[in-house]
């Protein structure tokens, strides 16, 4: 079952009785954690769980006063109508029907959905609850979810009506609509979009909103230089051609995945549309088995004031692995020399259904270690962009070095293969990836100073 079709689930279970809610985030762990994790939600379903008396817990903590406050922070931007949570947490109601619910799945760390290991680098756009939280909703879920005083709750939070940063200087779409064929298999779809600018464009940030919400699982914003996407575009019947990105002439702008914040770039520093160059969005779609419209929107948030620095994109990673049949734990290393100094900004780690943890570091010409990010729990249906709090000076012959496991077994919930086969490098999701994409920028590049950096070795170039 993909996540898709577990939100469907979890919707409508929510909306029924507590077993129901129970069975909808136990299907969600399921498609989420380990074995281990899954039996202990199992348990906790069909088990009793310790309750403290009312009379004890009520004084102690109540909705209004201690988790409304937790929710609005770090639940509601995916969990109200119309956002990707399978049910809303906007209200004290929805809250109490859903109490057990998010006190096992916080106790699990399934959710907030963040995957990074805690200590091991610092980032700006973390959305993990303190345990103290975690904590306090367990206690409230054991006393019966009471809700408390009236006059304790917080105004509400307000949330953009469509655009999380606001509204973009620019808007595109592929021009109509995109019909998601009723299958289950994924497939990866390119749109040119109707931007050809005549003078460079610089761009601060990127927001993406899905069109078909329950089939979009991914997409990548690409930067094309030299017009190929119109040719493929011509050749293929209908709108867009089929995806991939299968040849050296674009480059990355930027990711999106469900569920993420938009990432805002600091002040003088921004992405470069070249002129003249043309826009594609890539999509990776994951069918439910029904007919979908799609017009996915990107907007464009162009640099307030002057521009110091690019914000680049590149790449370090292995292509020439091969995961054997039946195999658990699977490693695959890839590293890469910085040829100059940099500052490292973001980065994403990404592999596919049998990736199950990454772990990247950069070692210094010292030979001392920088920590970057170490996923342990990878899951390909929560990507993440992870950006750092504080930019990651790496002086030149610094390494990028990740290790990488992969789980090509019959245990393995996700393995797109029944019955387990060798898997290769490969574009299509039932291949396996192991890249580690990141933002940086480059220290001796001063554009206000008419100090530009070309093309430096690091910028990824897709197939090449």
């Amino acid at each position: 079952m993909g996540k898709k079709d577990i939100y469907k689930t979890a919707k409508n279970n929510s909306e029924h009785n507590q077993m129901g809610s129970r069975f909808s985030w136990v299907l969600m762990g399921a498609a989420m954690m380990t074995t281990v994790g899954v039996i202990f939600l199992l348990l906790a379903l069909f088990g009793v769980s310790p309750v403290l008396s009312s009379d004890e817990a009520v004084l102690e903590v109540s909705y209004t006063r201690d988790i409304a406050p937790i929710l609005q922070e770090s639940c509601q931007e995916c969990h109200r109508p119309n956002r990707i949570g399978p049910f809303s947490l906007m209200t004290y109601e929805d809250a109490r029907r859903n109490s057990w619910a998010i006190k096992q799945v916080t106790e699990l760390r399934i959710m907030p959905p963040w995957h990074a290991k805690e200590g091991y680098g610092e980032f700006k756009n973390e959305r993990m609850l303190k345990q103290e939280e975690i904590d306090t909703i367990g206690r409230w879920a054991d006393a019966g979810a009471p809700e408390g005083n009236p006059l304790d709750l917080p105004p509400p939070r307000k949330f953009a009506e469509e655009w999380q940063l606001g509204t973009p200087d620019i808007v595109l779409d592929p021009g109509a609509d995109f019909r998601v064929r009723k299958s289950k298999r994924d497939f990866f779809w390119s749109f040119v979009l109707p931007f050809n600018p005549k003078e460079d464009v610089w761009v601060s940030a990127i927001e993406v909103i899905p069109g078909a919400s329950a089939v979009v699982h991914h997409t990548g914003l690409y930067v094309d230089p030299t017009g190929e996407s119109l040719k493929l575009d011509k050749r293929s019947p209908g709108i867009g051609y089929p995806g991939n990105m299968e040849f050296s002439a674009y480059t990355i702008l930027d990711f999106w995945t469900p569920g993420g914040t938009p990432q805002q770039l600091e002040a003088g520093t921004a992405w470069k549309i070249p002129a003249d160059s043309h826009l594609v969005l890539d999509i990776h779609y994951a069918p439910d088995g029904k007919v979908h419209l799609d017009r996915t929107r990107v907007g464009l948030y162009l640099a307030n004031g002057p521009v110091d620095k690019r914000v680049r994109f590149g790449v370090v990673g292995n292509t020439l692995f091969e995961i054997p049949a039946g195999e658990r734990h699977y490693e695959v290393t890839a590293s890469r020399k910085i040829p100059r100094d940099i500052h490292l900004v973001s980065g994403l780690p990404h592999m596919h259904y049998l990736g199950k943890e990454m772990k990247v570091w950069a070692t210094l010409p010292s030979e001392s270690i920088s920590p970057m990010v170490w996923v342990p729990h990878y899951d390909f249906h929560w990507q993440q962009v992870y950006v750092l709090k504080q930019p990651l000076a790496l002086p030149r012959d610094s390494r990028i070095d990740l290790v990488a496991y992969y789980d090509n077994s019959e245990e393995n919930p996700h393995n797109p293969h029944r019955r387990p086969r060798t898997v290769y490098f490969g574009q299509n999701a039932k291949n396996e990836m192991c890249f580690f994409y990141f933002h940086y920028t480059v220290d001796d590049e001063y554009l206000t100073r008419g100090q530009a950096v070309g093309y430096d070795g690091l910028e990824l170039r897709v197939g090449g």
